[in-house]
């Protein structure tokens, strides 16, 4: 009898330390990884204000290229979800909950009956580059299994976190380097409308775009009202292709109802009728060549697949509007919007 009170007694001396030690653990556990990249921030930041592109440096998609990915929410910001299932690594789901441009993203994480967490990125630059970290963080309040837990937190996932960095690197080191700072677009439904306009070949510096287009957008606005049809919006420019340095265009207007027929050199084609990116430029004719690259880079971030010509719409009168002051909407019609 007195060994089994020395066993009590024994026991819950190990109990109390247990639980006096448990508390005295920090609740949070944090653990962070980071690597320097080539892009500058904003364009990092592009990859990972949605999850079109986790999957490809994901460490535990490659513990199981069978899971199975769900995306819903917007596609880009605060909302954007991701659920997963999986054999191997489990279920659960992340979204994200609030975004800084250019600076910081966070996450939460969902793991059904194993609880909750978060991760969060942060980009800071770092010479011509920027310097990325991944962050992940727990509170096990006061759940003392928990709290022990966090003191090997690190050594489980601290592992899978380099990998995700690392491979994260290879991903954006190999990627569009144009800098997307100050550049704005985004996924819309175009709506399909009726587009008058005539064939029209051009020089690319745009003294030469203009004159070639400036008549034929008189003409269309002359014939459309005086056979009946009503313009619908700005000038419009469709580029075809480019040839050399030959732009090969249409230039004319939509209209509200689409011409059974219409008179040579006059032709009618649609405007939009689907997923489109749309930009607005602000300033100069001759700054677009910049923006429809940045629009190359910020599409391919996304890995959003183009899909015929694009457009650009004219609402400005460049005889009445500073030069800097002009917009230009451009549309980017797309194949898909990739999650």
């Amino acid at each position: 009898m007195k060994y089994v009170k020395w066993a009590g007694a024994i026991l819950a001396a190990v109990i109390f330390a247990f639980v006096a030690v448990g508390f005295l653990l920090p609740s949070e556990v944090r653990l962070e990884r980071s690597a320097v990249v080539e892009p500058p921030p904003c364009t990092v930041y592009a990859y990972l204000e949605g999850f079109q592109r986790f999957s490809e440096f994901s460490p535990w998609q490659k513990k199981d290229e069978k899971a199975v990915y769900v995306y819903s929410g917007p596609t880009f910001g605060p909302g954007a979800r991701m659920d997963w299932t999986s054999d191997v690594v489990g279920n659960g789901s992340q979204e994200i909950t609030a975004v800084k441009a250019c600076e910081r993203v966070d996450i939460a994480l969902n793991f059904g009956p194993d609880g909750a967490a978060a991760a969060y990125w942060t980009l800071a630059p770092e010479g011509a580059g920027t310097k990325v970290t991944w962050g992940f963080t727990s509170d096990a309040g006061y759940n003392l299994i928990g709290r022990y837990f966090g003191l090997i937190m690190d050594s489980l996932l601290g592992p899978d976190y380099e990998q995700g960095i690392a491979d994260f690197k290879k991903m954006v080191d190999a990627g569009p380097k144009a800098d997307l700072a100050g550049f704005d677009a985004e996924t819309i439904d175009a709506p399909a409308q009726p587009f008058v306009f005539l064939a029209v070949d051009s020089a690319k510096d745009p003294a030469s775009v203009g004159a070639a287009v400036g008549p034929a957008f008189g003409q269309v606005a002359a014939w459309l009202p005086a056979n009946g049809l009503t313009l619908a919006g700005a000038p419009v420019v469709r580029t075809l292709s480019v040839e050399g340095d030959t732009f090969k265009m249409e230039a004319g207007f939509p209209t509200s109802d689409r011409p059974l027929s219409v008179p040579e050199p006059f032709q009618v084609g649609v405007l939009g009728g689907g997923p489109a990116v749309k930009v607005v430029h602000v300033g100069g004719y001759g700054g677009l060549e910049a923006t429809h690259a940045k629009l190359d880079a910020w599409m391919e971030v996304r890995r959003l697949v183009p899909e015929g010509p694009r457009w650009e719409s004219f609402p400005d009168d460049p005889a009445t509007v500073a030069e800097k002051e002009l917009r230009t909407e451009i549309y980017a019609p797309l194949k898909t919007v990739s999650k």
